[in-house]
């Protein structure tokens, strides 16, 4: 009764919707590639170096192998069935629509918080050539209203034509890509072997701390499902959406690894 029900909506649904495939393997691997870098780049190395010292390097390739199977669940239902907001569309389908409901508000209630967490790392980093936005671990009323501008805007953004948002990303996420390719080569010149080892070895906090780094690098990662979200939006879905996925993981392994 439950999938004879989903049927039914999932018809009419698509009876009154018109999604037009603008989104080509390049912008899904952008959507998605920004999606991991926005929050981590914003917390998470800081909070790895913290909980695991050196050894949270390895945490990013723990955390890869942990991902890499969860998308490849992903891969063949966005291939299989290729809907807007799969996320609610695949539990409904497999457990009934009360499950997809409550799947639908959690990803509601994450993605809600998530946006705000990237626009105060976004005022956090940016208060060390400007004081006055943060102070004493928290936005100041400058930085609470720099925040909201920036919320609007991503609002724009996100309300735009997809084939213009799409583009906008792209824009954006390459600029983010070049800035953290200049920030690793700077490192680089300055890279020592012996930081791997000086401060009481690789391990210096044990495997417990690269366990808890590992679930700080999870967290990362959560944006590689972005291709299957859009996948009703996506041209081929069949063949962009694993290579989108497949080409975000590694290209933000290699980023943070």
């Amino acid at each position: 009764m439950a999938e004879q029900v989903i049927a039914g909506a999932a018809t009419t649904a698509d009876a009154g919707r018109r999604y037009k495939k603008d989104l080509g393997l390049w912008s899904v691997v952008f959507l998605a590639t920004g999606a991991i870098l926005g929050p981590a780049v914003g917390f998470t190395p800081v909070s790895v170096l913290g909980l695991a010292g050196p050894a949270g390097i390895l945490s990013w390739v723990i955390a890869f192998l942990m991902i890499l199977v969860l998308a490849m669940s992903y891969i063949e239902l966005g291939t299989m069935w290729p809907r807007a907001g799969g996320v609610a569309y695949y539990p409904a389908r497999a457990s009934g629509p009360l499950v997809g409901v409550l799947n639908a508000w959690g990803a509601f209630i994450g993605y809600s918080l998530a946006v705000p967490s990237i626009i105060v790392a976004f005022v956090e980093y940016l208060s060390y050539w400007f004081p006055g936005l943060f102070s004493n671990g928290t936005l100041t009323w400058g930085g609470i209203v720099l925040a909201f501008v920036v919320l609007l805007l991503m609002l724009f953004i996100n309300s735009l034509r997809i084939r213009y948002m799409g583009e906008i990303n792209n824009a954006l996420t390459i600029f983010t890509i070049l800035g953290l390719a200049i920030i690793i080569l700077a490192l680089l010149t300055h890279f020592h072997p012996s930081n791997f080892t000086s401060f009481h070895g690789l391990f210096p906090l044990g495997a417990s701390g690269l366990l808890l780094a590992v679930s700080a690098t999870v967290y990362g990662y959560g944006g590689f499902r972005q291709p299957i979200d859009y996948a009703e939006e996506v041209r081929d879905p069949g063949k962009t959406i694993p290579k989108a996925v497949f080409l975000t993981m590694f290209i933000v392994l290699i980023i943070f690894a």
